[in-house]
């Protein structure tokens, strides 16, 4: 689905645990177009698991064209890993702009 400027999106994240163990408590962060417009704490994500705790961000865009989001886990380098260059995922997202309303057309004379 493309977004539209003026209506709600809830964009989120697939993070998975592909580690040998248990994370502890860590750090996320959302950033739209080089802004930071979300952190915050994640819980425990258990070794192989899929996460379900703080992965999502509501946007309601302002603005038409194209847009990056950028989702970064453990972003205060909190949980130790052996490869830390996986945490962020960044998506281009198309806005496209709000329709036109639809109705009569009145022309006075």
């Amino acid at each position: 689905v493309t977004p539209i400027v003026g209506q709600l999106v809830t964009c989120k994240a697939i993070l998975k645990n592909i580690g040998k163990s248990n994370t502890g408590i860590f750090n996320v962060k959302w950033f739209l177009d080089g802004k930071q417009v979300g952190y915050g704490s994640h819980s425990n994500l258990p070794q192989g698991k899929t996460s379900n705790d703080n992965v999502r961000f509501d946007w309601i865009p302002t603005k038409p064209g194209m847009h990056t989001l950028i989702f970064q886990a453990d972003s205060d380098n909190h949980v130790y890993e052996s490869n830390e260059r996986n945490n962020i995922i960044k998506k281009t997202i198309y806005v496209r702009p709000m329709p036109k309303p639809r109705g009569i057309v009145s022309k006075e004379r």
